[in-house]
């Protein structure tokens, strides 16, 4: 009858706008969403009761619960979640004091999986999170990463760079650790970034386990520049930082021209060091041999360690000492001492 035809017309038209409201919440566009309030409003007039939004998944406490809940439903996690997952495990220092052997093979066969467009802001998290791993599985995470750096479309920006340098800072001389600094050469001379006090301080400290190589100094060269663009004075602990990761340079072209333009950066701060900065920038200075670069960096210094107020620590003068063992006399290095 007609009446049967008009009824089963409603119920098919209500079934329609349910599913429009069910996939326009689910999308983000603006004419989506205008569509899917539309639909709830004529659902609403029928006097049916609207479909709830889908519920969202449950944030968990800390990075191992939310690990552990992924595992259980094999969840395959993509590039920018395994990028914030692994800089958040090195966050709390060591993978092994944090996640079981279980998570650690879930998490490292997830960051070394070829699936998905791996972002700048996907390859720097992971490059950071190199720190919290050794042994086998640091290899793993190298070679992942080494993998993905030649395919990022777009540049790293300077807060990428400090990332990625600090991550090696565990990282020994290897050929896979000299494949990523080969790329980071080219990336940091395509930075369109000016790099802040922080970045530099993180980058050049990443570089503390990096033995002479032609990649290291390909780095160094890239790097010297940035530093002398840097927007800003660099702090006590970025200069303590930036000299510290010196300390495996040897005495070349590259390394004399980040010691010249640091140095400038030395006499603009206007922090007090620290015991601990003082002693970690000449630490940094042990393979330095006398050079026009090296005594500017002395004569900058001298007027830092006059200020410092507090008492140096054994550990602190001894590292200062044993930072000056190549030095030659010289009116700076007088002024040192």
């Amino acid at each position: 009858s007609s009446l049967d035809d008009a009824f089963f017309a409603e119920m098919a038209a209500i079934s329609f706008h349910r599913c429009i409201y069910k996939w326009g919440t689910a999308c983000s566009p603006p004419r989506v969403r205008s569509c899917a309030n539309s639909a709830q409003t004529i659902v609403a007039q029928t006097h049916l009761p609207c479909p709830p939004p889908p519920p969202r998944p449950p944030m968990l406490r800390n990075v191992s619960d939310q690990l552990e809940a992924w595992q259980r439903t094999e969840h395959k996690l993509q590039p920018s979640v395994i990028g914030k997952v692994l800089v958040s495990i090195a966050k709390t220092r060591y993978a092994d004091s944090v996640l079981t052997e279980s998570q650690q093979r879930y998490i490292l066969q997830q960051a070394c999986s070829e699936d998905g467009e791996w972002s700048a802001h996907a390859v720097s998290g992971a490059c950071y999170g190199l720190q919290a791993w050794a042994g086998l599985p640091l290899n793993s995470l190298q070679r992942s990463v080494s993998e993905k750096l030649p395919k990022l479309r777009q540049p790293l920006s300077g807060k990428q760079i400090g990332m990625v340098l600090y991550g090696l800072r565990h990282s020994g001389d290897s050929p896979v650790v000299r494949a990523i600094l080969a790329q980071l050469a080219d990336k940091i001379a395509q930075c369109p970034e000016v790099l802040n006090g922080q970045s530099v301080g993180n980058a050049l400290y990443g570089l503390q386990r990096c033995v002479d190589s032609t990649e290291l100094r390909a780095v160094l060269a890239a790097m010297a520049p940035k530093i002398i663009q840097c927007s800003e004075p660099l702090k006590g602990q970025e200069i303590g930082n930036a000299l510290y990761g010196l300390q495996r340079c040897a005495d070349t072209a590259e390394l004399r021209a980040i010691l010249a333009a640091i140095a400038p950066k030395i006499i603009q701060c206007s922090e007090q060091l620290t015991g601990q900065e003082i002693g970690n920038a000449l630490y940094g200075l042990q393979r330095c041999a006398d050079s026009t670069e090296l005594r500017s960096i002395l004569a900058a210094i001298v007027p830092k360690i006059i200020q410092c107020s507090e008492q140096l620590k054994g550990q602190e003068i001894g590292n200062a000492l044993y930072g000056l063992q190549r030095c030659t006399d010289s009116t700076e290095l007088r002024a040192v001492l």
